[in-house]
């Protein structure tokens, strides 16, 4: 493999890096608008502050991976749906 291909491949997984955090953050947002919950109400599920999810749902930061099997079950989705970017259909 030369340097080139090396380069586009590790330019290749940063934009899908991306890619995932964008579906993630606009999934948390909708699937959580599509059952009706506030931010209030996750952040006390999750035992976060409110203004927390709001910096996920902005995408300043996301959710540590301890949080994503709360998340799911509170969002009624799979761990897997919060990456996917029809999830919220």
């Amino acid at each position: 493999m030369t340097t080139v291909n090396v380069c586009v491949n590790i330019e290749l997984l940063n934009i899908n890096k991306l890619n995932l955090l964008e579906v993630l953050i606009l999934n948390i947002r909708s699937l959580r608008e599509r059952e009706g919950l506030t931010q209030k109400y996750l952040a006390e599920q999750l035992n976060v502050e409110q203004s927390l999810i709001s910096i996920w749902e902005s995408g300043k930061n996301q959710p540590r991976a301890d949080k994503l099997p709360v998340l799911a079950k509170v969002l009624n989705c799979k761990i897997d749906d919060l990456f996917e970017s029809d999830a919220s259909q």
